[in-house]
């Protein structure tokens, strides 16, 4: 099961990120590099993995481009080809799309440099010695979202229930398997949901926020919200507040963002999961060391290195909190 796999991970995790934050260091701070790194966009999460990208690079005293596509690929596949003609000589990205086609552009345009995709996962058929992917399980954020929802729903004893499902970007590849194992992981427990509500609303809070008022005003009701991440979830949350004053259901999000944790201690939100973006940021850079340095990425699975997800609840949430 999914499941197993990501306790499998975060047991493995103690000795992968030790080698991130010692080994990984230790090694490559004698080496001089320039590597790029090149957002898709930075929106509240992704803005902590550029950040911390960028802290730990320069940790390892390696120089860094950043390039922000703003959710353009057209632009990501000129900015990666910048990359290279400003010298760097691997880059790190965060896809503004992730599909087969798309992530073979982006390795074309690359050019020979060394490819780290991070936080989306390529196409897997796309991954090679020089070409890795570091990030977590997509599956397993969307498995613990529906096992959260499925048992606060057998605890009151509902066989069926009606729902809400707010979609961060569609056809990416991380957006379709977190929402597709948030809704089997529900249907495997024996519960039938009626989806009242299925819609895109692009990783973004306002328009999140501007869904489900739309939602209410029609008359709207669900039993609970799922989002696949904690900016719409937050969202959702604005929306019932200015509707009525309180949240009305389970509203689950997805990052582990500190203003999600601060909504889950105050009640509002009732869970999240965590998207270790630190871990995700220094594994990054190091694996991109490590190919430039001739190193083995003993690390790897598959040509992936595994950053585990994990619940956040009312009971740990303030554990996340600075």
């Amino acid at each position: 099961m999914r499941l197993k796999r990501a306790i499998a991970m975060l047991a493995a995790s103690a000795v992968c990120l030790g080698v991130f934050a010692g080994c990984g260091k230790e090694e490559t701070v004698q080496q001089n590099h320039k590597i790029g790194l090149a957002m898709s966009l930075e929106d509240t999460a992704l803005s902590i993995l550029s950040n911390e990208v960028a802290s730990y690079a320069e940790s390892t005293g390696t120089e860094l481009v950043k390039y922000n596509a703003e959710d353009d690929y057209e632009t990501q596949l000129e900015q990666i080809a910048q990359c290279k003609a400003d010298g760097c000589e691997a880059v790190i990205i965060v896809q503004t799309k992730n599909d087969a086609e798309s992530t073979k552009a982006m390795i074309e345009a690359a050019d020979g440099m060394e490819v780290i995709f991070a936080n989306r996962m390529p196409a897997e058929e796309c991954l090679s010695d020089t070409v890795l992917y570091v990030g977590s399980d997509e599956s397993v954020a969307g498995e613990y979202q529906g096992r959260y929802i499925a048992d606060e729903l057998t605890a009151q004893g509902k066989l069926t229930a009606t729902g809400v499902m707010l979609m961060g970007n569609a056809g990416l590849a991380h957006t379709e398997k977190r929402t597709e194992t948030a809704k089997s992981t529900i249907n495997e427990s024996g519960i039938t949901v009626d989806w009242v509500l299925e819609q895109d609303c692009g990783y973004n809070r306002e328009q999140a926020r501007e869904a489900y008022a739309a939602f209410l005003k029609n008359g709207g009701t669900c039993d609970f919200v799922i989002c696949n991440n904690d900016d719409m979830a937050l969202g959702v949350i604005d929306a019932m507040k200015e509707d009525g004053g309180k949240v009305t259901c389970p509203v689950v999000g997805l990052d582990g963002i500190e203003a999600a944790c601060q909504a889950i201690v105050d009640g509002d939100m009732a869970f999240s999961v965590y998207q270790d973006l630190k871990a995700q940021a220094d594994g990054s850079v190091d694996v991109a060391l490590q190919l430039l340095n001739g190193e083995e990425i003993t690390d790897a699975e598959d040509h992936v290195v595994w950053i585990p997800y994990a619940p956040i609840t009312a009971e740990d949430a303030e554990n996340h909190l600075k």
